[in-house]
């Protein structure tokens, strides 16, 4: 059983999560690298007798192990899953700091930092795509930057470290050998705690066809069973559409409570390999683009001012000393960056953010070339310099760091996004390695100024990029991206997602401006006197909706008895809709095979429920090659009726019904498509059912499938039947507030006007199933649920509509999962009024086979 995480308890296991996986990928990976250059180096020279050569190789071999450590780590990651690739790295990053600390000559600290560098990059590639997989897409920015932000925390504490050590125990060569040893410890504890807190990608585990363990994975971290379920969805219809429609997740089998209880897992679905994304265009421009990326995140120098802060001081005029102070400085502006990059990047966006920071940082470039060229060797050029680090780091970690780092984890499709990751991780960790190998070549051989005009000019180049070609990911899923990047529709990629709050707003006023025009419009033609058609159509004062008295009582108890008879009851109305569920099924594969992706909706409900009256009515379906006998039949029916006595009261009596029934079916039909669309329309709407079972539903399951029962109140309610009641007569003369109505006045009773009345239902426009069960889980009496009418003249075949209207809606939403035919326009949710309300605009859903019932 799953137990309910509240929403305290939920936010604090997902900031543990998401700071364990961070501090992950900070303390480890990042921090071990500024350690090296801005404290270990200066000593490692001294104890080990290091040639600028030897220096260069130290740095360039821990990057060279992260380069193919991050490619590897993404494919262990999709083959083994992120939890325990991220570990397995952990445990041989241990193990490298270890064999860095003890040893004994330069070449086994090559080979060891080789090694480090390869866990380094494993760790890199796996830990921020942990937490974007684990993360809503409100969370996602803050979960995956807040790792960022450790990091350079980190680096800060470096810089502190370094000036005391630095000036304290300058003359100890040896001091780099214990700060080794010292970054095990904080390791040690990140690797058990990760163990037992931070969970597995539910993404992956659905991949993978571990469908039960998703779904438990996945409730522990979301509010809500319907939030749950509605992500699962859309992570399955992501796979779907990699795989080519192969096997899909099986839904969650509920118990009474809403617990899960059992959940059949599917074989492992396809992953996409190298050969898939050199191949299929719309994966060979992700690649491209997330390449792009993570070489931005680097081609701006920011690894310079943190690897080389010291180098840049000292050749500026500084001594070093001096040098490794003002390195402090260096790290506390990176950090109040990352800070402020991170508490801003979900509210501006992506691109704007990183457009912004590659202006700025491309502004303090041109600058430090022009103070390079114009002063002169010495102090005064080092604190300029200096002066002008500090700009260009807090462009670049608070803008360009934060925005890449997070969008490297996010752009992926869930099919490659390990190997697409690691591919990420390979271009940044090459592009760092470069820069930090060419950086003091550069630098000695034609000086800062034109050193850091070619960092402007690659900068303004990747400007370019961005500016074309960058998407915005801000308030979309992963499986948004995926779509928008399959469909290559370029003008959505680069706008932001509506966030769920918006989504809520907007509803809620379009919502409030349509209930506004269709009240004006279709009051007036509510209230009207308007007497019946007459004619051909049917008789004049004739049949239940015409006549009083006891003709009247008489023809409604002989109505009821008359469909009572037919199959009102449970095993008749049973048996009736079984044999539809299964032609429809059988129709649906057929289509699908045939090569039909989309349905209409409204059409397949009609014909199932216009079949179950029909064969109840008439005793044969509603077929195509039987459409023309069933209206023959009915032409000869009234014919044949006119000869019998009574005739104008018996054939408007089989009128009525078979208009009722239809009518009702037909207002069925709008209620549960316009909820399909709403369904569709509100990520937070989750299902319109939440009672699972393993087998076909029949009505000996309608007590005891209490949300269903809501669900199916509720729907009648938010879209009822028909918005009038029956004409009514005044039995007596009625006061109405200042208003006498005589004796005989003829009445139409607003249902509408109670279903949506705020005082009887709290926030009437909203879909709230939960309103009809109380405390004890049961569900309650809805005596102003008036659906049907009221009164005398309530609609004969109410019993009849509700418990079709319940075996269809269970058994067609646990049997099937409607997805939109274009996931990037979802259909329109605008209704109209008439004889009922029904959908404006006509549309067609992809309904996909989800359990086998019949």
């Amino acid at each position: 059983m799953t137990a309910t995480v509240s929403p305290t308890e939920l936010d604090l296991e997902l900031e543990i999560a998401g700071k364990l996986a961070a501090n992950d990928v900070a303390n480890q990976s990042q921090q071990k690298r500024r350690v090296s250059k801005q404290i270990e180096i200066p000593f490692m020279r001294r104890e080990l007798g290091l040639t600028p050569a030897g220096v260069g190789l130290i740095t360039s071999c821990f990057l060279v192990g992260a380069a193919f450590g991050s490619i590897f780590g993404g494919r262990l990651a999709d083959r083994f899953g992120r939890k325990r690739t991220l570990v397995l790295n952990e445990i041989l990053f241990i193990l490298g700091t270890l064999g860095t600390s003890l040893a004994p000559n330069f070449e086994t600290v090559l080979a060891t930092r080789l090694f480090h560098g390869f866990s380094s990059g494993g760790i890199t590639s796996v830990a921020p795509v942990l937490l974007a997989e684990t993360s809503t897409p409100e969370q996602r920015s803050q979960s995956v930057t807040m790792a960022l932000l450790i990091l350079v925390f980190g680096e800060f504490c470096v810089f502190v470290v370094g000036a005391i050590l630095g000036n304290i125990w300058y003359e100890n060569d040896a001091i780099w050998r214990w700060i080794n040893v010292l970054i095990v410890i904080p390791a040690v504890i990140l690797v058990i705690l990760h163990i037992l807190i931070v969970p597995e990608s539910p993404r992956w585990l659905a991949q993978n066809g571990k469908a039960n363990l998703a779904w438990k994975t996945l409730r522990r971290m979301r509010r809500s069973s319907a939030q749950t379920r509605h992500e699962l969805r859309e992570i399955d219809a992501a796979i779907n559409n990699i795989n080519n429609n192969i096997t899909t997740i099986t839904n969650p089998q509920l118990g009474e409570n809403g617990d899960i209880e059992k959940l059949e897992n599917k074989p492992t679905t396809k992953k996409a390999g190298i050969s898939d994304i050199l191949t299929v265009s719309w994966l060979r421009t992700v690649l491209l683009v997330g390449i792009a990326v993570a070489i931005t995140q680097q081609a701006y120098g920011v690894a310079i001012g943190m690897l080389y802060g010291t180098e840049v001081l000292r050749e500026a005029g500084l001594d070093t000393k001096m040098a490794l102070i003002a390195n402090i400085g260096i790290g506390l502006i990176s950090f109040l960056a990352s800070w402020a990059g991170l508490l801003v990047v979900s509210r501006v966006g992506r691109r704007s953010l990183l457009i912004f920071g590659q202006i700025g940082t491309l502004s303090a470039h041109l600058a430090i070339v022009v103070c390079s060229a114009i002063l002169p060797y010495g102090t005064a050029r080092g604190w300029a310099t200096f002066g002008l680090l500090l700009p260009f780091l807090a462009f670049s970690q608070g803008a360009i760091s934060t925005v890449t780092w997070l969008m490297s984890a996010e752009i992926f499709p869930l099919s490659m996004r390990g190997i697409g990751t690691g591919i990420c991780m390979l271009s940044a960790w090459t592009t760092a390695c470069t820069i930090s190998q060419l950086f003091p070549i550069c630098v000695n051989n034609f000086g800062q100024a034109i050193t850091f005009s070619g960092f402007f000019i690659f900068g303004s180049i990747l400007l370019i990029f961005t500016w074309l070609y960058l998407p915005e990911t801000r308030n979309k899923t992963l499986e948004q991206l995926e779509c928008q990047f399959q469909n290559g529709d370029w003008l959505a990629l680069k706008k932001p997602g509506i966030s769920n709050a918006e989504r809520r707003l907007n509803r809620k006023a379009a919502e409030a401006r349509e209930e506004d025009e269709d009240e004006k419009k279709n009051r007036q033609v509510f209230l009207r006197q308007a007497e019946p058609a007459g004619g051909p159509t049917r008789g004049e004062n004739h049949g239940m909706t015409r006549t009083n008295g006891d003709e009247w009582r008489f023809l409604r108890r002989s109505s009821l008895n008359i469909l009572r008879d037919l199959g009102m009851g449970r095993s008749k109305l049973d048996e009736l809709m079984k044999p539809e569920f299964r032609k429809l099924s059988a129709k649906i594969r057929t289509e699908k095979s045939n090569g039909v992706k989309a349905h209409d909706l409204s059409k397949l409900i009609v014909e199932l429920n216009g079949s179950a009256i029909e064969l109840l009515l008439f005793g044969h379906p509603i077929e195509e090659e039987k459409m023309e006998n069933f209206t023959k039949l009915y032409e000869d029916l009234k014919t044949f009726i006119t000869l019998v006595p009574c005739d104008e009261a018996l054939r408007n009596l089989c009128f009525d019904l078979y208009i009722a029934s239809n009518v009702g079916n037909y207002a069925k039909t709008n209620g549960l498509i316009t909820k399909a669309i709403e369904q569709l329309n509100n990520n937070e709407s989750g299902d319109l059912c939440l009672d699972y079972i393993c087998s076909a539903i029949s009505l000996e399951h309608r007590p005891k499938l209490i949300y269903t029962n809501a669900v199916v109140n509720e729907t009648l309610r938010l879209v009822n039947l028909v918005p009038f009641n029956l004409g009514h007569l005044a039995l007596e003369d009625l006061n109405v507030g200042k208003f006498v109505l005589p004796k005989g006045t003829f009445m139409i009773p607003q249902v509408s006007d109670v279903l949506f009345d705020p005082k009887i239902y709290p926030n009437p426009l909203n879909f709230e199933p939960e309103r009809y069960i109380d405390n004890e889980g049961k569900l309650k009496k809805a005596d102003e649920l008036i659906a049907f009418g009221v009164g005398k003249r309530q609609c004969a075949g109410e019993a009849l509509a509700r418990m079709m209207l319940f075996l269809f809606a269970a058994n067609f939403f646990l049997a099937y999962k409607l997805l939109p035919e274009d996931p990037l326009k979802p259909p329109s949710i605008e209704k109209l009024g008439g004889l009922t309300v029904y959908v404006k605009e006509k549309y067609k859903l992809r309904i996909e086979p989800y359990l086998d019932l019949f």
